[in-house]
């Protein structure tokens, strides 16, 4: 079986909740999702959206900047459906 790389959001998303000393169960708590499909989103599995992306950003009082870096991961990050 072929374990999933992270992806650029994955790998931001990862380095934010380790600097907050929270798993990644903390993490799908406060953004409401479970945490496979948080972990999923980490590996691409996944798609993040604004509503999470916005969910984040308040949890997380990201800076604009922040906020627009992680919106840009997203997109890298998109899984075509």
């Amino acid at each position: 079986m072929r374990k999933h790389q992270l992806t650029s959001l994955g790998k931001e998303l990862r380095v934010l909740r380790i600097k907050k000393n929270e798993t990644i169960v903390d993490m799908a708590k406060k953004l409401n999702i479970s945490y496979p499909m948080l972990s999923g989103i980490e590996r691409g599995l996944n798609n993040f959206n604004m509503v999470l992306l916005d969910r984040l950003h308040e949890m997380y009082d990201l800076t604009d900047d922040q906020y627009v870096h992680l919106a840009y991961c997203m997109i890298l990050s998109r899984k075509d459906i």
